[in-house]
């Protein structure tokens, strides 16, 4: 369910209780199952904290950066709410009958945050900005201080096994 109205917030300003979750009846088949997720019935999209790209990680096919926090208040709250929203997953899939809780994106032993930088034809789709001007994503290196849009869009059920991505909509380097 692609929903064209998005609201862009932080996430330490998420209300857990406006989360929605739908199941996905075009995905429904005994192997796979999709639940899309809304926020008051639009596309959710949140800011990070500025954060450190620590990697970029290559694997079939799909592209994933780990970020790493910051220490400070700001990047404290941030994963306290993070850890919420993924507890509030877990809490619809407990009640929807499914044992299996999601992996958490957040590495609490590495102070990291695993995203996903969508991809198609082989091409980044995450728009990249420095100094008030495109960046080419290529040209990201690990050091580089930065703030992301991300989103949540769905949860996906693989054989009992939840998950869900962080998509980064767009990169401003700091």
């Amino acid at each position: 369910m692609k929903n064209s109205k998005t609201i862009k917030i932080k996430l330490t300003e998420l209300v857990l209780s406006k989360l929605n979750y739908i199941p996905n009846q075009l995905t429904n088949c005994d192997s796979f199952k999709m639940i899309n997720v809304t926020y008051d019935n639009l596309s959710l999209t949140f800011q990070t904290p500025k954060m450190i790209l620590k990697e970029i990680i290559k694997t079939n096919n799909k592209e994933y950066m780990s970020l790493e926090f910051i220490p400070n208040n700001g990047s404290k709250m941030f994963i306290e709410k993070l850890l919420s929203f993924e507890e509030n997953h877990n809490k619809y899939l407990s009640e929807s009958g499914h044992l299996t809780k999601i992996k958490s994106l957040y590495n609490h032993d590495k102070k990291t945050l695993l995203v996903k930088i969508p991809i198609k034809y082989s091409k980044p789709l995450t728009k990249v900005i420095k100094d008030s001007q495109l960046f080419n994503y290529y040209h990201l290196t690990p050091g580089t201080q930065l703030i992301c849009l991300l989103s949540c869009n769905s949860i996906w059920i693989n054989d009992q096994n939840p998950s869900y991505n962080l998509t980064v909509n767009e990169i401003l380097i700091t």
